[in-house]
């Protein structure tokens, strides 16, 4: 969300209004078109309505007039004042295993990064991988693709792990003099980091907020999907794709500094910075791989996937690691909970209404 500081230039601040005005005429534009169409040939006037308001959501997703949660809100209200969903239906969903599965997850990711061990492993990667640049954007991506499985957002392991570390191999190359190059190498490193978080966010339920959705409407036609089901039907792709991803970007966009000496140096300081691996650390890594191990195998002793975390979090406010002040303050995860709710809500009440039939 776009926050305007008293100073920025009045025609600055207009223009910013008249761009979100411009995104939430289109957005209501959009259902409003679809309301008044005439339905399908086979599809309910009911089912073709909720569609329409359905796709105004997603058209507000991808336009941003207003923050997700509230445009959920109006979204879920209308359908609701209109008698084609009720509130029971429209927030059933949030009391979900797939939506507390994202929601528990990101405790485990604030877990890892309040311990340091999210960025401990990272330069640890950096440390034995990155003497060349090409190289430091495999280390970068090995590091994302380790913690992806707790860290249900691409905002939270780039901007809380791997930026920061970006911005400190990229520092310590301007204060050698080559901040040209610097600036060339930093605009390969993010290119491929992005790319390849895409990548690492589709190998595991757990590593995007939006994958449980799939999940779930496979779920409510008869396909069950596992957390570890969806991880074993990821690896192949998903691994082929990192290796792949940085090499086209390298051909795409050429760094200027081919090798990185610096980086395995900045790591090895930033790890002695750290210190010796401290108690708390590794017990946040016993409860990462105990909650691996229980997502993985857990189905064998009638362990669900959404309770596998449940005993990593267990572990970590009685070792006194995470706080529920710790948890209440992780904004993103409730946030989640709400507006994805209301999107499966909706979803699975299209279902009801024969949608997926119809365009199958």
């Amino acid at each position: 969300m776009t926050v305007l500081n008293p100073s920025t230039p009045y025609s600055k601040k207009q223009s910013l209004t008249q761009s979100k005005l411009f995104s939430l005429t289109i957005t209501f534009g959009i259902g409003i078109l679809l309301w008044f169409t005439p339905s399908p040939e086979g599809l309910s006037k009911d089912c073709w309505h909720l569609f329409s308001v359905f796709c105004a959501i997603i058209t507000g997703l991808i336009l941003k007039p207003l923050p997700v949660a509230p445009l959920c809100m109006i979204g879920v209200l209308t359908a609701i004042l209109t008698h084609l969903i009720s509130f029971e239906e429209a927030f059933e969903p949030l009391a979900g295993e797939s939506i507390w599965l994202i929601v528990f997850a990101s405790f485990m990711a604030r877990g890892l990064i309040k311990t340091g061990l999210a960025t401990r492993v990272s330069y640890f990667v950096i440390r034995l991988f990155g003497k060349t640049t090409l190289g430091l954007s495999y280390s970068l991506l090995c590091g994302d693709l380790l913690i992806a499985p707790f860290t249900p957002s691409i905002v939270a392991r780039g901007g809380g792990v791997i930026y920061p570390i970006i911005l400190g191999i990229l520092k310590n190359s301007k204060d050698d003099g080559s901040s040209y190059n610097a600036d060339e190498m930093g605009r390969f490193l993010i290119l491929s980091v992005f790319q390849g978080s895409l990548t690492t966010s589709a190998m595991f339920m757990t590593a995007m907020a939006a994958n449980p959705i799939c999940q779930q409407i496979a779920l409510s036609i008869g396909i069950p999907i596992t957390w570890g089901t969806w991880a074993l039907a990821g690896i192949v792709p998903g691994l082929l794709s990192l290796s792949i991803v940085p090499l086209i970007v390298y051909l795409l966009s050429p760094p200027k500094i081919k090798n990185s000496p610096e980086a395995p140096l900045l790591a090895k300081k930033k790890l002695k910075d750290l210190g010796p691996v401290t108690k708390k650390e590794y017990t946040m890594l016993f409860s990462f791989v105990l909650v691996l191990f229980l997502w993985l195998f857990g189905h064998n002793w009638g362990i669900e996937s959404v309770v596998a975390p449940m005993c990593g979090l267990a572990i970590l406010f009685l070792m006194n690691i995470l706080s529920w002040k710790d948890c209440l303050d992780e904004n993103s995860a409730w946030n989640t909970l709400f507006w994805l709710g209301v999107l499966i809500g909706l979803g699975l009440r299209l279902k009801d209404l024969g949608l997926f039939t119809w365009l199958s």
